[in-house]
């Protein structure tokens, strides 16, 4: 005790009343402070601040630790907990009066201080190891932030004219641009530490339409990046290049204006127009001004004038000279056209009349990454480099696409999950492959068909040449000690030396997708009769937090029946975004009468334009929004795992995938070991699950997703947009696991190939009656029957 008790005089600036009080602790004749209270004591003490303690806190400290161990105290305080312990005791409240905190999970969390689960946790020491965590988390949002800040941004489309006017003193000269193909031997290609293309070939030539394939996480979204940015030296800037957006920041402007603004000589003619007619009008009305100022006034002020917008002496001669050649300029660049161009453009692409005059700030992340395509088309550009284009769009927006990029005489090279796109727009394939890009001629059908047959041929050449060498081989084994055949076994070894090597293109691991097989029921799991939901649903519609973005979720309806009554709800991110309350409807209903079924065997898909009511109709199943018409059971034993089409924001950009799965299954007690080897079923490299889900590529993340996903175990999938973002190696791994899922699948998507292949019932809202209805045919006819608006 004297050794404890010196300890801790030795740790404090005690004053002498507190001195002499722990000093007479040693020769304590009850005892009561053993040496575990003074452990106590010292353990508290050196987590204070300021070392000054007095007698006071002390002695509060000795009676708390009293308390705890040995129920010794005041008789006041002694009653008091007696009296406690024939109540309920609220668990928190009882800790935090007894300065404990609860006790530690060793298994929550990661690197978690492993302690005792019967030891209970001091206030202060849970204070230090939360402020330690935090100070952990803030080091790693302040990377991500560095990250993001110092992040090269896609530069903004600026439209490019065919006919650029040009002036030679006096006279007016036009200049038709001159495009050349691009090749590049032994080009590489780097990001940090990490090579993406070793000695290969770039190769672009013009007016071709390139697909650029290749596995998630490869890099190529970063050969369009560094093509945008013009950060490969051999490609000068006299070959213009202009990428997909990855933000916007004209947020205060129209639909519309924001198109036109990309014209960047249209807009700054324009402006320079309107400062010079507005100059004119202001001469014109006199010196003086409208509010008749004296005409030395007015001479003072349009001295500050010209000083302020920099303009020097201009008389009315000048000014109309101005204007006369800016005239002469804008119709040398067509300017009357371009607002016709760039709405005809929106329309294609979704945008009706009214949408185009919504400010872009109140437009959905599907409908901006819309804009960004509209902004990219009407850049025209010599070369455009389009990054996953059809995501968020549907089969009309698709088709208006295909159409318009086959018209377009530009280069063109696109990243997309698409087969069915990529064969109607390509005319060449780019293959990102083990570090080097191959060439293949016509689209992507054509290429794997050319690809299979290459390396079944080199397999052959590869089993010629090793069965050559293994006759060869056996003839100088037989022969070699026979001297009458010594030249004969000469000639053979130089033969062996001269065979090629045949080097077999490997393979990488493709990408692996399973769902565990869920316990099976016969029973009937969702049942919708007679849904509808109607437009003005949407003015009273509050949007429940964290329930746009759900991986995984179990949805259980305890008393079996949902009835649509009350008045709050979610609202579906591709129909409401757009829509306000001073909206004019056109249709009563967004969708209505829909009913069917869904059982573990149901493969469904729900199909319709964008805005028609998809993601409402799911997030009603889901009991996300409880304000509807009809009649909707959900069983208790419906377990639903559901993926939306933005899951992307439901990740924490400074977890890596060991701790988001562990964050969203914390009851589970994951352990990084169990997690490894979860993730290494899906041939996620491990090296990829320690990397910030920041740094992941799209495709990546959404692997990530569909993985988290699958550990629930859900016995109905409901899938909205499952294919955006991953490569199609991954899509044709997701078509297969679907496949041998043995649970219900409901599916929202535009991938045509996708549903093809997993769909056995198709639902189609009708755009004229905005009925669901059942589609008797197969999915190729009622595409086509859709586009001809015969549906």
């Amino acid at each position: 005790m004297k050794e404890l008790i010196g300890s801790v005089l030795q740790l404090i600036d005690p004053d002498e009343e507190t001195e002499t009080y722990l000093r007479e602790r040693i020769n304590d004749e009850k005892n009561i402070i053993n040496k575990k209270g003074v452990d106590y004591l010292y353990d508290l003490v050196s987590t204070f601040s300021d070392k000054k303690i007095k007698k006071s806190t002390v002695v509060d400290i000795f009676n708390k630790y009293m308390k705890r161990e040995n129920g010794v105290g005041t008789d006041e305080s002694k009653n008091a907990d007696g009296q406690k312990l024939t109540e309920m005791v609220n668990l928190k409240e009882y800790w935090k009066k007894n300065d404990v905190v609860g006790y530690y999970d060793p298994f929550l969390g990661i690197q978690e201080k492993q302690v005792n689960y019967n030891t209970s946790i001091p206030i202060s020491e849970s204070i230090r190891i939360s402020k330690e965590k935090e100070k952990q988390r803030q080091k790693q949002l302040n990377l991500f932030k560095e990250w993001v800040k110092n992040k090269i941004k896609i530069p903004s489309p600026v439209r490019v004219h065919n006919l650029l006017h040009c002036s030679d003193s006096s006279k007016n000269k036009t200049k038709i641009e001159k495009m050349y193909d691009i090749r590049i031997e032994n080009f590489t290609l780097s990001i940090g530490q990490r090579s993406l293309l070793t000695d290969t070939t770039l190769k672009i030539n013009v007016m071709n339409k390139y697909g650029l394939i290749g596995k998630n996480g490869i890099g190529k979204s970063t050969l369009l990046a560094k093509l945008a940015r013009y950060e490969i030296e051999e490609i000068k800037k006299d070959i213009s290049i202009a990428c997909i957006e990855q933000d916007l920041f004209l947020e205060d402007v129209t639909v519309l204006e924001c198109v036109l603004m990309v014209d960047k000589l249209r807009h700054d003619l324009l402006t320079e127009l309107e400062r010079l007619e507005l100059k004119k009008t202001k001469s014109a009305l006199g010196d003086g001004g409208p509010n008749g100022e004296t005409k030395q006034g007015g001479a003072k002020q349009k001295r500050e004038e010209q000083k302020v917008d920099g303009k020097g002496e201009e008389d009315e001669k000048d000014i109309d000279l101005k204007i006369l050649n800016i005239y002469e300029k804008l119709n040398s660049i067509n300017y009357l056209e371009a607002e016709k161009e760039a709405s005809k453009i929106l329309c294609g692409l979704g945008f009706d009349s009214n949408l185009q005059k919504k400010k872009v700030n109140s437009l959905s992340g599907g409908m901006r990454m819309r804009l960004c395509l509209s902004r990219i088309l009407f850049s025209n550009n010599d070369i455009i480099l389009l990054d996953e284009p059809t995501n968020h769009l549907d089969i009309y927006t698709i088709q208006f696409l295909i159409d318009y990029i086959k018209k377009l005489n530009k280069t063109c090279i696109i990243v997309s999950h698409d087969r069915d796109f990529l064969n109607e727009v390509c005319t060449d394939i780019i293959h990102f492959h083990q570090k080097q890009l191959t060439y293949y001629s016509g689209n992507y059908d054509q290429f794997e068909k050319t690809r299979v047959e290459h390396l079944l041929q080199q397999q052959r050449e590869h089993d010629s040449i090793e069965m050559k060498k293994k006759h060869v081989q056996k003839f100088i084994d037989r022969f070699r000690c026979n001297s009458k055949r010594a030249a004969l076994v000469q000639s053979r070894i130089k033969l062996l030396n001269k065979l090629p090597v045949v080097n077999l293109e490997k393979e990488e691991t493709p990408f692996s997708f399973s769902f565990l097989e869920p316990f099976y029921t016969s029973n009937v799991l969702i049942r919708l009769k007679n849904i509808s939901f109607k437009n003005e649903m949407f003015k009273n519609l509050q949007i429940k937090k964290n329930t746009n973005i759900i991986i995984a979720d179990t949805v259980e309806d305890t008393n079996g029946k949902i009835n649509g009554k009350s008045n709050n709800g979610a609202k579906g991110e591709d129909e409401t975004t757009t829509r306000s309350d001073d909206y004019q409807f056109k249709h009563e209903f967004l969708f209505k009468n829909a009913t069917f079924e869904v059982d573990m065997d149901s493969r469904i898909a729900i199909c319709g334009v964008n805005g028609s009511g998809k993601t409402t109709l799911i997030k009603i199943i889901l009991n996300l929004i409880d304000t509807f018409e009809g009649d909707l059971h959900v069983s208790n034993k419906a377990n639903i795992g559901y993926y939306s089409q933005y899951h992307v924001d439901s990740l924490n950009p400074i977890f890596n995938s060991i701790q988001q799965l562990q964050y969203n299954y914390s009851n589970k007690n994951i352990k990084e070991e169990e997690a490894i080897k979860y993730f290494n079923k899906f041939n996620i490299p491990t090296n990829v699950l320690y990397e910030p889900i920041y740094v992941l590529s799209g495709g990546q993340k959404s692997k990530l997703a569909l993985a988290i996903l699958a550990y629930k175990n859900p016995n109905i999938l409901i899938l909205d947009e499952p294919s955006n973002h991953l490569d199609i190696e991954s899509v044709q791994a997701l078509i297969v696991a679907l496949n041998l899922y043995k649970g219900g699948l409901i599916i929202i998507s535009h991938d045509t190939y996708l549903i093809k292949h997993v769909a056995d019932e198709i639902y189609h809202i009708n755009n004229l009656t905005k009925e669901l209805i059942k589609i008797d045919y197969d999915f190729d006819k009622y595409a086509k029957l859709l586009l001809d608006n015969k549906i």
